[in-house]
C-alpha cells in the first residue's frame, strides 16, 4: 500500500464516482484552498468543498513476501446553507433544508457501496475491494472561507 497515494485515490475512485452528479465538488487531499459559494439571485451557487484525509492504514506480511494492505479514508464535505436571507428558497413549511435530504441521498447511492477497485500507482496496478458507511451528519458552522455550512463524512476502507 506504500505505492498507493492519496491523490491517486482522489482521481481514479472519488473524482470519477461524482462526475455527473447535480453539484459541483472541488475535493482536496489533506489540504487546499476552499472556494467560497457566492450568492446569486438570493440563492447559493458555487462548488461544495471536500476533504479527503487518510485516517488509519495497516499492512500484513503474508507468505511468500505478499502483503495485504488496508487503507481507511474520510471524505468529508462543507454543503453550503442558505443564510436567513435565503432561507424562505431553500426550507420546507417546517423550516427543514429538504436539499439536505436529496444532498444525502446522493452520497448514499454513491459511496455506501461495496465494490471491486482498481487503482494505480508507482507503475503498479492495485486490485482490491472498497467498502463505505453511510454519510454520517457532522457540524453546522459558520466557516471563515465558505460562509455556514454543514458536513456529511463518508468513512471508506479500500483494502489490497
Amino acid at each position: 500500500m506504500a505505492d498507493i497515494q492519496l491523490k491517486d485515490i482522489r482521481e481514479q475512485y472519488i473524482l470519477p464516482a461524482l462526475q455527473n452528479k447535480p453539484y459541483r465538488f472541488k475535493v482536496f487531499s489533506n489540504a487546499g484552498a476552499y472556494r467560497k459559494t457566492v450568492l446569486e439571485n438570493k440563492v447559493r451557487r458555487g462548488v461544495i468543498n471536500a476533504l479527503l484525509e487518510v485516517t488509519d492504514s495497516d499492512i500484513i506480511l503474508l507468505g511468500g513476501g505478499l502483503k495485504a494492505s488496508a487503507l481507511n479514508v474520510t471524505l468529508t464535505f462543507l454543503v453550503p446553507v442558505p443564510d436567513e436571507a435565503t432561507s424562505d428558497k431553500s426550507a420546507d413549511y417546517g423550516g427543514n433544508y429538504t436539499f439536505l435530504d436529496d444532498f444525502r441521498d446522493m452520497l448514499t447511492d454513491t459511496f455506501a457501496t461495496t465494490g471491486k477497485t482498481t487503482i494505480s500507482s508507482g507503475g503498479f496496478t492495485y486490485t482490491g475491494g472498497v467498502t463505505a458507511t453511510f454519510p454520517l451528519l457532522g457540524e453546522y458552522l459558520q466557516r471563515q472561507q465558505i460562509g455556514k455550512s454543514i458536513e456529511y463524512v463518508c468513512y471508506l476502507q479500500f483494502t489490497y
